[in-house]
């Protein structure tokens, strides 16, 4: 984490917790943002996967908003569109002031902070990842199936400054940001990563 995310006096905790619900991970999550508005708690990175399948969504959208599941779904303290969850995926949350000291003032610089050590470390595992880019409308074209009516599905659709592996978008991030507190989380699709590693005879959507 040093020369990305600043260290200071105070380092940064780091929690890793057992699988659990989309509505225990996102109770957590919230809790982490606010006692961190609150002042109570050190800058924290939390790690975390699901017990079982299920769906989070952006804060600013209402339940009444969204389609008609079957699977439990959890309001997210950060914004974004829906993403479904299953147990292959490693998740995390990450909270600190909002005072220049831990991550960048610029909310894109701080995103990057972040992406950029996820990118690092899936890098030395072996994984052709990169960041989108200038292949953005080349991505997005090969996913548009996944886009259903109105609603935003996050794994849909990607950005340029987030990370894919051949046209597959494999980490999905939402960051808020208020006077005190930033708080960013994120999904990691290891299932992707898996079949590239062991069932893929060439990198997933023909471009590594």
């Amino acid at each position: 984490m040093a020369g990305v995310i600043k260290k200071q006096a105070i380092s940064w905790e780091v929690i890793s917790s057992e699988a659990a619900s989309v509505a225990e991970n996102m109770k957590y999550d919230w809790d982490l943002f606010y006692f961190m508005e609150k002042g109570l708690i050190n800058p924290t990175i939390r790690l975390y996967k699901w017990n079982k399948k299920g769906i989070t969504h952006g804060y600013l959208q209402s339940d009444q908003q969204l389609p008609k599941y079957t699977m439990e779904i959890a309001r997210r303290p950060t914004g974004g569109g829906i993403v479904f969850h299953d147990i292959t995926e490693i998740a995390y949350c990450l909270v600190a002031p909002n005072n220049g000291l831990w991550l960048s003032k610029n909310l894109m610089s701080a995103y990057l902070q972040i992406t950029t050590i996820i990118y690092q470390t899936l890098k030395e595992m072996g994984f052709p990842i990169r960041f989108a880019n200038q292949d953005i409308n080349k991505i997005n074209k090969y996913n548009i199936g996944l886009k259903k009516k109105s609603y935003k599905y996050c794994f849909s659709q990607s950005e340029k400054h987030e990370l894919v592996l051949g046209n597959k978008k494999i980490v999905g991030s939402a960051q808020r940001r208020t006077k005190k507190t930033i708080i960013q989380q994120g999904t990691i699709k290891t299932n992707i990563l898996y079949d590239w590693k062991y069932r893929s005879p060439q990198p997933l959507g023909g471009q590594a």
